[in-house]
């Protein structure tokens, strides 16, 4: 269909052609130059730190947000005994924390400018992904923002910018759906059902609710991997700068 038709060439050429990409191979340092420069749009995965002469200034804060594994032996004296008086870390568990350091972490481009516009040292890179920028939603953003602006200042408005709130959250929360997760749930009465269905090979969980009445979790026979997570990455990742 691509060279049948003119304009489905055109379009595909179009969006095959971004402004790093006719750079057969680029260096760590060709790569973080185009993101200073702002001449790359995308995605880059890497080592990344606070270099030792910049800690002390961020030491109440510290910039990189990352999950890790965190048990007792990481704690502060103060947050330890509030762990121990709460019951808290008996065991490591992971944690959103914020970081001196990160490894192999994917960032947005933009992110990763403002990383290193406040002195934050990139060590390695590994990977990159490059996309076309474009404001592809001002559109709906706008409708959003002003239908909500209305609302403030229009009573009788006000339903429709909650309304426009709930949308706008909606999409956005969508866009990081982890449909990996999803399962199947299944209720049955029966002891020899519920025996069946925990040997099948999707099984992953059982809880009895009453005498005799089981609820079963299987994992999804098939998933539809169609949700722009992109959208919702770079978004929550860019609430960061």
């Amino acid at each position: 269909m691509k060279y049948k038709s003119p304009g489905i060439k055109q379009f595909i050429d179009e969006l095959s052609y971004r402004e790093m990409s006719e750079r057969k191979a680029m260096t760590e340092k060709s790569i973080i130059d185009a993101v200073k420069g702002k001449r790359f749009f995308g995605f880059v995965e890497v080592d990344i730190q606070v270099p030792s002469s910049l800690r002390s200034d961020y030491s109440e804060f510290p910039p990189i947000f990352k999950n890790a594994s965190i048990s007792r032996n990481d704690l502060s004296p103060l947050m330890l005994q509030f762990a121990i008086d709460n019951n808290l870390y008996n065991q490591p568990q992971k944690s959103l924390i914020g970081s001196m350091f990160a490894n192999k972490i994917l960032l947005t481009t933009d992110l990763l400018q403002w990383y290193m516009d406040h002195g934050l040292e990139v060590t390695k890179v590994y990977q990159v992904v490059q996309f076309k920028a474009a404001a592809c939603f001002r559109k709906f953003g706008e409708t959003i923002c002003n239908t909500r602006r209305e609302g403030d200042s229009d009573q009788s408005k006000k339903i429709l910018a909650e309304t426009a709130k709930l949308t706008g959250n909606v999409v956005y929360g969508t866009t990081i759906t982890d449909k990996e997760k999803f399962c199947d749930t299944k209720y049955t009465c029966s002891k020899y059902e519920a025996t069946n269905l925990v040997n099948n090979t999707r099984f992953r969980s059982i809880e009895e609710l009453d005498d005799d009445v089981f609820e079963v979790q299987l994992a999804k026979s098939r998933i539809n991997l169609n949700t722009p997570i992109v959208v919702g990455f770079y978004h929550i990742s860019n609430s960061q700068t």
